[in-house]
């Protein structure tokens, strides 16, 4: 139970993943097998994929609603890739394609807001890893869905450096995020 609510949820797997394009891949597929796995052993279950990177430029969090088809990284991933105008998944079409989540990202918004947290919605998770990660993670969760596996979806969310808000506080706006999201997608 999440602190009195009638949504419980816990946390499977939590992993720091390398800003790498091929390490990114092998996370976001090792998160679907994931679901797949349990899917077998459990009647029915619900699973959310949330993402979180670092933007340095923020004073607050932001909650992304769309991942863009396109790579074009400022800056080399660990790895020394650059890609500059590439698609991520080229059967989905040109850089202009996007992946929605499902995730009523509005209404998140709004409930954090109102616990204090400075957040918004955002359409632009940018064209490094992040959006990299998230396109591949929404892409895996709407194919489980699809598959009717189980319900799936993802989640990015950009947060502030600790220099612009602690630690602590980013940790107490996780828990909250958390709950606010099992509540409205459990």
């Amino acid at each position: 139970d999440a602190e009195g609510t009638s949504s419980s949820y816990s946390i499977e797997a939590c992993e720091i993943v390398e800003v790498d394009i091929e390490r990114a891949k092998c996370a976001v597929k090792e998160l679907e097998a994931r679901v797949r796995d349990r899917a077998r052993t459990e009647a029915k279950s619900s699973s959310v994929f949330i993402h979180f990177g670092v933007h340095s430029t923020l004073r607050g969090y932001r909650l992304e609603r769309v991942a863009w088809n396109e790579c074009s990284f400022r800056i080399p991933d660990a790895a020394g890739r650059k890609p500059q105008g590439e698609t991520i998944c080229a059967e989905d079409g040109g850089l202009e394609a996007c992946l929605r989540t499902v995730i009523p990202v509005e209404e998140v918004v709004d409930r954090i807001q109102n616990l204090g947290h400075p957040c918004e919605a955002s359409d632009d998770a940018g064209r490094y890893l992040c959006n990299f990660i998230y396109y591949g993670s929404l892409k895996a969760s709407a194919q489980v869905t699809s598959d009717r596996v189980s319900d799936c979806a993802s989640l990015f969310v950009h947060v502030p450096p600790f220099s612009v808000i602690d630690e602590s506080s980013q940790c107490a706006f996780v828990q909250d995020l958390l709950r606010v999201v099992a509540e409205l997608y459990a």
